[in-house]
């Protein structure tokens, strides 16, 4: 509902509620009210429930605790494929989680030009998703398990702002606050296996096992406090700068968790710090231009910095590894792999854009458009990278038809790959310096895609026809490739294809008709390596797969004014059909590798739905309405699998998700 004062009252009175109920996790309502140009109030809640999977099992009482505990009847063994407590019953999950969130404003005007603002929000998130940890020392065959964590997160935010427009200049001056609190600091789960399966470790490698319990840090409450200036500026008739500059800065202080909630273990060396102390400190800031001044051109141009300044202290940590195994003491300070330095990433990100369009005749742009990307990083494998891109477009308005088409050409460069980085950084010098064997482990002919060089071209084009005067036809393609020439593994090349294509018809504005098709493409290919022997660069130890991801869509709608003024009848329909599939090729290499094709990834949405409307009289009408949904999801990593698929793992049990929703509408409509 909305409504205002009368328009011959002298008042500007008005008023806006809405309301929305799909079920019983799905509902949202908001209301507003106020006096126009003078002051406004306004309030909302959301609601809703995301769930995660179909089904999941779990041996674990106590779901939705922070303490997950194994029945009294478990037997404890060290391969999860003979652990008798599974061939019990298992506790059935539900893993979804529910998101509730309500806020409001208050909009005040305290003079002419200037409007005063304050916003907040607070956002509750509960329930449970899948998440895993292992026991035991990691080089010795950790066994692991999946368990249900539980979500209780809150979020606070609380904005205020003063802004002021008249004569061609406006600004805003902002705080913002943000707070998120986790109600749990930690979970504690029980370790179900008896003993690792690997070789014994000496020094209480297995002082977790069996029962005892492994701790899983949540996420730490954090705050962040956030300063912002906003404005334009009407420099000239048809020339306009905006601007826009923030400071943040996040704070990180939760007390830290002991190093292992196990008794038994021993542990010499306590942690350097309390907490972290974490401190980042953001900068951004944007600039643009934008003018018409010359005939027939127009100009636009950009700055944008964004700048993270992690001011973390760096510190040595003695960390223990699966909750059991006593912490390291090495003969030689500092020379073991359990002893690390934290790592405060920083980095400074610069984007500068410029495009220049020309009209030469009437309905006719051509334009040139340039992007340059910049970015900075610590402890990361390139240090530093510059990517350019040039894109060229034409786009034309004829009497009944119209087109565009633009290419464009990337090109991405950075400092020498180093694979090495964040190990060597990681690490105490003497540890590095003790041996070849304290190398970084990062294969260094593995190239991670989004830092290495990388070469894109993109084509793309569309156009729309007025075949007949009821009747219109428009069509789109795309296409682009990316090349990583300096990549000999990981990902060497990626392409894309997306095509749409859908038809209009509308006779008299009494029937219209509504057809579309799109296809989209997206093939992955890449290299990997056998690593089995001491030799790092033999051909016949490589191998390749292809990845290809394909979805058609199509789908339709008719709309019939049956009694004009009166009584309008709909109906729709739509069907997505998408998939994966991986070709894995092998080489001549095949004593330690055999290869199978992977079964297909399906996703399929069909919905379906009649409407019809009826107008009592103009101010007056009702709308009755049915449509079914279902969704299906064939995934060969989740269904059909077992509980303990493999001999170190128990599972969740979880099955794709799919769903089957009939949804009836009744709806009014009044005017008054």
């Amino acid at each position: 509902f909305r409504g205002r004062a009368e328009w011959d009252s002298g008042k500007t009175t008005f008023w806006d509620g809405r309301m929305l109920v799909a079920g019983p996790n799905r509902y949202a309502a908001s209301a507003a009210y106020g006096e126009q140009g003078v002051w406004r109030i306004a309030g909302f809640v959301d609601a809703f429930t995301r769930s995660h999977t179909e089904t999941a099992r779990t041996p674990f009482e106590g779901a939705g605790t922070s303490s997950l505990t194994l029945p009294s009847s478990w037997t404890s063994t060290a391969s999860a494929l003979n652990l008798a407590g599974l061939r019990q019953p298992l506790n059935p999950l539900e893993l979804k989680t529910d998101w509730r969130t309500a806020g409001g404003e208050v909009v005040l005007a305290p003079r002419n030009g200037f409007e005063l603002r304050f916003k907040f929000e607070h956002r509750d998130r509960n329930g449970l998703r899948e998440s895993s940890l292992n026991f035991g020392h990691e080089a010795n065959f950790p066994s692991a398990v999946f368990f249900p964590y539980a979500i209780d997160y809150s979020t606070d935010r609380v904005n205020a702002a003063l802004a002021y427009a008249a004569d061609g200049l406006s600004w805003d001056v902002s705080y913002g606050y943000h707070a998120f609190n986790d109600a749990k600091d930690s979970m504690l789960v029980q370790n179900p296996y008896a003993r690792s399966t690997g070789i014994p470790w000496p020094g209480g490698a297995f002082a977790g096992f069996p029962r005892s319990f492994a701790q899983y840090s949540t996420p730490p409450d954090s705050v962040a406090h956030r300063f912002a200036v906003t404005g334009s500026w009407v420099a000239a008739p048809r020339t306009r700068v905006s601007l826009r500059v923030s400071r943040t800065v996040q704070k990180q202080n939760e007390p830290f968790l002991p190093y292992s909630p196990v008794q038994q273990l021993v542990v010499t060396t306590p942690r350097p710090r309390a907490s972290l102390d974490g401190k980042i400190r953001k900068t951004f800031a944007n600039v643009s231009i934008t003018s018409r001044e010359i005939e027939n051109v127009d100009l636009a141009a950009s700055y944008t910095l964004d700048d993270r300044d992690n001011l973390t202290p760096i510190d040595l940590y003695n960390y223990i590894p699966g909750d059991a195994q006593d912490q390291a003491v090495p003969f030689v300070p500092g020379v073991s792999r359990y002893i690390r330095f934290n790592l405060p990433h920083s980095f400074k990100f610069q984007k500068a854009k410029a495009e220049i369009g020309y009209r030469p005749i009437a309905g006719t742009r051509i334009s040139l458009n340039y992007t340059g990307d910049f970015k900075d990083r610590d402890y990361q494998q390139v240090a530093e990278s510059n990517e350019h891109a040039i894109t060229a477009k034409v786009q034309s308005t004829f009497e009944s038809a119209s087109g565009w088409i633009s290419a464009s050409h990337v090109r991405r460069n950075g400092s020498p790959y180093d694979d090495a980085v964040a190990w060597d950084a990681s690490h105490a010098a003497n540890y590095l310096a003790a041996g070849p064997q304290n190398q970084s482990i990062e294969y260094e002919l593995l190239f991670r895609h989004y830092l290495a060089d990388r070469k894109r071209s993109v084509v793309r084009a569309g156009y729309t026809v007025d075949v007949i005067p009821e009747f219109a036809v428009s069509a789109s393609l795309g296409r682009a490739r990316d090349r990583y020439q300096e990549s000999r593994f990981g990902l060497r090349q990626s392409r894309s294809l997306i095509a749409g294509f859908d038809a209009v018809y509308n006779a008299r504005d009494l029937v219209t008709v509504v057809a579309y098709y799109t296809y989209e493409r997206f093939t992955f290919d890449q290299k990997g390596y056998y690593i089995a022997t001491n030799r790092e660069n033999d051909p016949a130890q490589e191998w390749t797969a292809r990845t290809k991801d394909a979805t058609h869509t199509v789908g339709g709608q008719v709309d019939w004014q049956a009694v004009p003024d009166k009584l309008k009848l709909s109906g729709l329909f739509t069907r997505s059909d998408g998939g994966n599939a991986i070709d894995v090729q092998a080489t001549g290499f095949v004593p330690l590798a055999r290869v199978s094709a992977l079964p297909d990834v399906v996703e399929r949405t069909t919905r379906a739905g009649l409407s019809a409307e009826y107008a009592f009289k103009p101010d007056l009408a009702i709308r009755l309405g049915y449509a079914h949904e279902k969704h299906i999801t064939r995934d060969w990593a989740y269904d059909n699998t077992p509980i303990a698929p493999v001999s170190q793992l128990i599972g969740a049990g979880i099955v794709s998700p799919r769903y089957s929703a009939h949804v009836v509408t009744v709806a009014t409509r009044v005017a008054y």
